[in-house]
């Protein structure tokens, strides 16, 4: 039986700080009104399609030698059109 063996308590943390600073820059940061807004939504999706990529329900279930991909994908994730058609929508509204 091959054992599993997942992310470590440290990479955890730096994966969750990454989905955060990431929610914060697609809504243009945490005091802006689309953040208030829209910022539960992006970071469900963005949690949505992080676990169905690496087959797991959280941060922690993230397998260690695809914490490098998890964080290159993090990187590269961008939020579907839908959403950003909200925030785009919104921004325009503030102006």
């Amino acid at each position: 039986m091959i054992r599993k063996i997942y992310v470590t308590e440290q990479q955890e943390e730096a994966i969750e700080e990454l989905v955060i600073a990431t929610v914060e820059d697609i809504c243009g940061g945490d005091d802006t009104p689309a953040y208030r807004m829209f910022s539960t939504i992006v970071e469900e999706s963005l949690c949505n399609a992080l676990f169905r990529k690496f087959r797991t329900n959280s941060f922690a279930g993230i397998l260690r030698k695809d914490y490098k991909e998890a964080i290159i994908f993090l990187a590269r994730w961008t939020p579907p059109g839908d959403i950003t058609a909200m925030i785009s929508f919104d921004r325009r509204i503030m102006i």
